[in-house]
C-alpha cells in the first residue's frame, strides 16, 4: 500500500510541518510514503517538487495572479487567509500517473492544485483538514459569526450586504467545489473534534465519512531537557521565568489573539511583586512584534523558528506556553510544548480541549476572558510545584495521544478501509 502526501510545501507554516512530520513518521514505521509539493524547502529525497525552473516559477506566480486582483473585492479584511485555487497546475496528472494507492491531501491552498483538478484525481483520497478551507468558500477560517452561512452552503447575501460587497467570492468558490468534487472517492480526517464536527455539519462534506485522527510528533526530538542549557544556547536569561508564545503572522492576524495576550500580560505584570517582575519576561517567535522594557512586561521577539531541532530547544527553554488564539484547529505549538513537558494555557475554543486538559496539563479559560488568562498565567509563573505537576501531565498526554505508535495505526486502518471500499486488497506494511 503506497501513500502519496500532497501539500503546498514541506516546511514553513504549521500545517506544512505537520504534514511532513506525518510523512516521516510513516517512513520510520516502514510505511511506503512519498510527498508531492509545489514549494520544496527540504532536501529530503522522498519529497518531490516541481521538475523544472519554469514549473517552480509558475508555482510561485500563480497565487499572485489570482489573489492580488481579487483581494478586497468582497469586503473581506486584507489579512484574511484565502485561496481560490483557480488556475491549472497539471498536478492531477502527476498524481494519477503515480503508483500511489492512496492520495493523502493536506494543506493545498494558495493555488497548489486547482479545485477542478482535485475533482479529476482518479485515486481514492484521504484529506486531513488542516483548516476549514476544504469545506468552506475561499477563507481558510470562517469568521465565527459567519459559520452558520458556511453550514448552509453560502446562500445569497442579503441586499444590505451586497450593496457593500457586490461580489460574493465565498459563494462562488463553494459552488465550484460542489460541482467539481461531487463524484470524488473521498474520506475526511479531522485533526480535532471541533473541525471534524464542523465538516460533518457542512454542505460539502456532510455526506462524507469523517474520522478524527490528531497530529503526530517525534517524542524523541521533542522531549523534556535541561532548561538552563537550552537558554544558554538560545541566549535567554537563565534565572528568568519565561512565558512563550509563537505563531506565524501572530502579530497581524487577529485570529491568533496577540492583542488579548498583551492585555493579559499587562494584568500579570501589575499583579506581580517587584522582585517577581525583575525575573519575568515573555518570548515571542514567528512574525510577532516584541516591545521594550519600560512598557510593562518585557517581551522579546526572536523571529521565525522553523526546523524541529530549534523549536524543541525553544520550548525547552520556556517555563510555560500561552496560546491566545480565538479560533484554532489543533495547534502544533501546544503539542510541541506538551511533548517538551511544558504546561500551556489557552482559550477554550476549537481543538484546544484536545490538547490541553484543564487542571492536568494546563488551563482552559472562556473565550475573551483576559482576566482569567492573566490569573492562570500568574499562578503558573509563581508556583514552581504547579508548573512541574502540569508539565509532567502534559508530557504524559503527549505520549498517550500524539505519539506515532498511536496515530499511525489509525491511519493504517483508515487506508485499509478506504481501499477495501474501493474493492482493492489492502496489503500489509
Amino acid at each position: 500500500m503506497k501513500i502519496l502526501h500532497v501539500s503546498r510545501s514541506d516546511g514553513g507554516g504549521g500545517a506544512q510541518r505537520a504534514s511532513l512530520r506525518l510523512h516521516r513518521a510513516m517512513l520510520g514505521a516502514g510505511m511506503p510514503s512519498r510527498m508531492l509539493v509545489v514549494d520544496r524547502k527540504s532536501d529530503d529525497p522522498t519529497v518531490t517538487g516541481p521538475s523544472s525552473l519554469a514549473a517552480r516559477l509558475w508555482g510561485m506566480i500563480r497565487p499572485r495572479l489570482v489573489e492580488t486582483p481579487l483581494k478586497g473585492l468582497d469586503g473581506q479584511p486584507p489579512w484574511a487567509t484565502r485561496s481560490f485555487n483557480l488556475l491549472p497546475t497539471g498536478m492531477h496528472r502527476v498524481i494519477n500517473a503515480s503508483d500511489a494507492d492512496i492520495v493523502h491531501l493536506h494543506w493545498v491552498g494558495n493555488e497548489t492544485i486547482s479545485i477542478r483538478e482535485i475533482g479529476r484525481i482518479e485515486k481514492p483520497i484521504v484529506w486531513t483538514l488542516r483548516d476549514m478551507w476544504p469545506f468552506s468558500g475561499s477563507l481558510h477560517y470562517e469568521a465565527i459569526d459567519a459559520e452558520t452561512r458556511q453550514r448552509a452552503g453560502y446562500p445569497p447575501l442579503p441586499m444590505t450586504r451586497r450593496t457593500i460587497a457586490p461580489l460574493d467570492l465565498d459563494r462562488w468558490t463553494h459552488r465550484r467545489k460542489l460541482s467539481a468534487w461531487r463524484d470524488l472517492d473521498l474520506h475526511i480526517v479531522g485533526l480535532s473534534h471541533w473541525i471534524a464536527e464542523a465538516a460533518r455539519q457542512s454542505e460539502l462534506f456532510g455526506h462524507r465519512p469523517v474520522t478524527r485522527i490528531p497530529n503526530t510528533i517525534d517524542l524523541e526530538r521533542f522531549h523534556p531537557r535541561n532548561r538552563a542549557t537550552a537558554r544558554q544556547i538560545i541566549g535567554l536569561p537563565e534565572d528568568a521565568r519565561i512565558i512563550l508564545f509563537g505563531a506565524v503572522g501572530g502579530g497581524r492576524d487577529p485570529r491568533k489573539g496577540a492583542t488579548l495576550l498583551y492585555r493579559a500580560l499587562d494584568e500579570v505584570w501589575q499583579a506581580l511583586a517587584p522582585d517577581e517582575r525583575a525575573r519575568t519576561m515573555a518570548v515571542l517567535y514567528g512574525s510577532s512584534v516584541g516591545r521594550a522594557d519600560g512598557e510593562g512586561m518585557p517581551v522579546r521577539a526572536l523571529g521565525r523558528f522553523e526546523d524541529d531541532a530549534s523549536l524543541a530547544l525553544l520550548h525547552a527553554a520556556a517555563d510555560l506556553f500561552v496560546a491566545p488564539s480565538v479560533q484554532e484547529n489543533l495547534p502544533n505549538t501546544v503539542i510541541e510544548a506538551a511533548a517538551c513537558g511544558r504546561p500551556a494555557i489557552a482559550f477554550d475554543i476549537g481543538g484546544m480541549p484536545d490538547v490541553i486538559r484543564h487542571g492536568e496539563t494546563g488551563f482552559l479559560v472562556p473565550l475573551g476572558d483576559v482576566s482569567a488568562l492573566a490569573r492562570h498565567l500568574r499562578d503558573m509563573l509563581v508556583d514552581d510545584g504547579l508548573r512541574e505537576r502540569l508539565g509532567h501531565g502534559a508530557r504524559r498526554h503527549a505520549e498517550a495521544s500524539f505519539a506515532p505508535q498511536h496515530v499511525l495505526p489509525a491511519y493504517a486502518a483508515l487506508y485499509a478501509d478506504v481501499l477495501a471500499a474501493r474493492g482493492r486488497a489492502a496489503h500489509k506494511w
